[in-house]
């Protein structure tokens, strides 16, 4: 079994980094998104949230948050559910049988972190913890693809960081890229983003190519 952490970043703030404004995306692009070598058994995947650890400005959404963005993949696969347990206690990411989902300090670099646990020979994962920074503002803004897509230009939008860390357990890759930069599965993430609350259709045929 192997275990392989993925950090979504925050977008660097150099000339060289080539980004559009995050209030403009293209849900039409069509760059592939790659896979990352992993896919969620057949049945029913089940996870669980630490909620005393949600940061207040999110504490009374976080529920629909989470159901919002595992449905935006999980609708696309049909041989595959994502479910909400019990809440956890967990605190830290650990193999414990447990698909945690919480917050906690990370490094002031990372906006959130997803461990993945999977047997290499057959690409089925056996676990998954998702770890959201605590250090940073976090919000909510509905979006549903249409109009500008522009949330708390001082936060992270929960929704958005939530659906790309999600791309991960079902077997997503970051991509970086420039050709990916409307992709949910783009590897930087900013404040003020709500791109990826919606896929494009380049992530929908990485998705497809892992389930067919």
């Amino acid at each position: 079994m192997l275990l392989r952490v993925i950090a979504h970043p925050q977008k660097p703030n150099h000339r060289t980094q080539a980004t559009k404004p995050v209030c403009t995306p293209d849900n039409g692009s069509s760059a592939v998104v790659a896979s990352a070598g992993w896919h969620l058994k057949g049945g029913t995947t089940t996870y669980r949230v630490n909620y005393s650890t949600v940061p207040s400005s999110v504490a009374t959404v976080a529920k629909e948050i989470f159901e919002k963005s595992f449905s935006t993949w999980d609708s696309l696969v049909g041989d595959v559910g994502i479910v909400e347990g019990v809440p956890t206690a967990v605190k830290r990411a650990r193999f414990d049988s447990q698909n945690a989902i919480f917050f906690g300090r990370l490094s002031s670099s990372s906006i959130g972190v997803t461990y993945i646990w999977y047997y290499p020979s057959t690409g089925e994962v056996v676990e998954v913890d998702t770890v959201y920074n605590s250090r940073y503002n976090w919000s909510y803004t509905p979006y549903d693809g249409t109009g500008s897509p522009c949330g708390n230009a001082n936060s992270y939008d929960l929704q958005n960081i939530a659906t790309h860390e999600d791309g991960h357990w079902f077997g997503l890759d970051d991509q970086y890229d420039p050709a990916y930069v409307d992709n949910t599965m783009y590897g930087y993430g900013d404040t003020g983003e709500l791109k990826k609350d919606t896929l494009t259709t380049g992530d929908k045929s990485g998705l497809s190519a892992i389930y067919p």
